[in-house]
């Protein structure tokens, strides 16, 4: 019954933040989700490769700007799909940077319900 709560109380969670994110409560970890639709290919792994790209820069404690990154800036797909890699790039390196940046903020106790 206590496993049951649990997942009624993440689903409820899950639902609650939008369709723009996943808890696995397995891992603890958050991953992104992509927005689903006619994305291309290209759109598909450069969202893949700005969340990869966010991930690294936060955990180095970097300064978050996606412009620092040779590849969105010069993706190596055809030059016809860097316009959709670049968007996918822009949007999964944003999500993770924003959902990091309230993260930390709730943290200190600046959040919601504090």
């Amino acid at each position: 019954m206590k496993n049951l709560k649990a997942i009624t109380w993440v689903l409820g969670l899950a639902l609650a933040a939008g369709p723009a994110m996943v808890a696995t409560a397995q891992e603890g970890q958050w991953e992104p989700v992509e927005p689903q639709g006619q994305w291309s290919d290209a759109w598909h792994h450069g969202f893949h490769e700005g969340a990869e790209a966010a991930r690294r820069d936060l955990h180095e404690g970097r300064r978050p700007d996606m412009d620092d990154h040779e590849q969105y800036r010069h993706p190596n797909v055809p030059r016809d799909m860097r316009r959709d890699f670049r968007d996918g790039f822009a949007r999964g390196y944003h999500m993770v940077v924003e959902h990091n940046m309230h993260r930390d903020r709730d943290d200190r106790g600046y959040g919601p319900g504090r």
